[in-house]
C-alpha cells in the first residue's frame, strides 16, 4: 500500500491527498529528481510533487526472477506456471487481483492509469479488489501487458527505468502513439512486441 501524499492542484489552488500515484524521474545537470504524480480531483489534469529518493527508489525496484521460470512474463506479475496449459487454466479461472497491483508497481504507475489502459472501469476495479480475482478477459489483458513489459525489460537489458520511459514515449514506428497505450489492445500489443523484436535485431523502422 502506497503512502498517502499531499498534493497541490495549481489550477484550483487547493491541496488534496492521494495514495494513488506513480513515480516519474527527471534528469537535470547530472542529477536525478523524483516526483510523485497523480490525477487532480477534477480528473482533467495531473498534480506533481517532488519526493525523496528514499521514498521513490523502492517503488522502482523489481525483484529478480528465477532463471527456472518457464514463463517469465507471467512470473513478473506473480503467476507461477510450469506449462502453457497450466498458465491457460489459471487465466481461464481468473488471475488474483494482486497481479494487477504487481503490474502497477512494474510500470511505476497509478492504479487508475493502468485500469484505463486495460479498459477496466474504476467501479469494476473496486469490485475486483473486493472479490480478490479478475475475470478471464481481464486476466488476458493483464498477461498481455506483462508480456510487453517483460519484453521491454529485455530490450534495455533489465534497466527498468529506461524500459518504462521507452514505453511512455511517443514512437514514430507506432504512428506517433506510445507503446504503453498501443498495448491496451490485442492488435496494438502484438505490434509493440513486433517492434521490440525488430529493435533487438537492429532494425529501427
Amino acid at each position: 500500500m502506497k503512502e498517502e501524499l499531499e498534493f497541490f492542484d495549481v489550477k484550483t489552488r487547493t491541496k488534496f491527498k492521494s495514495a494513488d500515484w506513480r513515480i516519474e524521474t527527471k534528469e537535470a545537470k547530472g542529477r536525478t529528481r523524483y516526483f510523485a504524480v497523480t490525477k487532480a480531483p477534477a480528473g482533467t489534469h495531473e498534480a506533481w510533487r517532488m519526493v525523496s529518493a528514499a521514498l521513490a527508489k523502492p517503488l522502482t525496484q523489481v525483484a529478480p526472477l528465477r532463471a527456472s521460470d518457464a514463463y517469465r512474463y507471467a512470473a513478473l506479475i506473480g503467476v507461477q506456471a510450469s506449462t502453457l496449459g497450466n498458465l491457460i487454466q489459471k487465466v481461464e479461472d481468473g488471475l488474483p487481483f494482486k497481479t494487477f497491483e504487481r503490474l502497477v508497481k512494474l510500470l511505476n504507475s497509478s492504479a487508475s492509469e493502468v485500469a484505463d489502459l486495460l479498459r477496466i472501469p474504476q467501479r469494476t476495479l473496486n469490485r475486483r479488489k473486493r472479490s480478490g480475482f479478475l475475470t478471464h478477459e481481464e486476466s488476458e489483458r493483464i498477461l498481455r501487458m506483462s508480456r510487453i513489459v517483460n519484453a521491454s525489460f529485455g530490450l534495455y537489458e533489465g534497466n527498468r527505468e529506461s524500459a518504462v520511459s521507452w514505453l511512455r514515449k511517443e514512437n514514430r514506428a507506432l504512428g506517433g502513439e506510445t507503446p504503453l497505450v498501443m498495448s491496451g489492445t490485442e492488435i496494438g500489443g502484438e505490434e509493440v512486441l513486433n517492434l521490440i523484436g525488430r529493435l533487438e535485431h537492429g532494425v529501427f523502422s
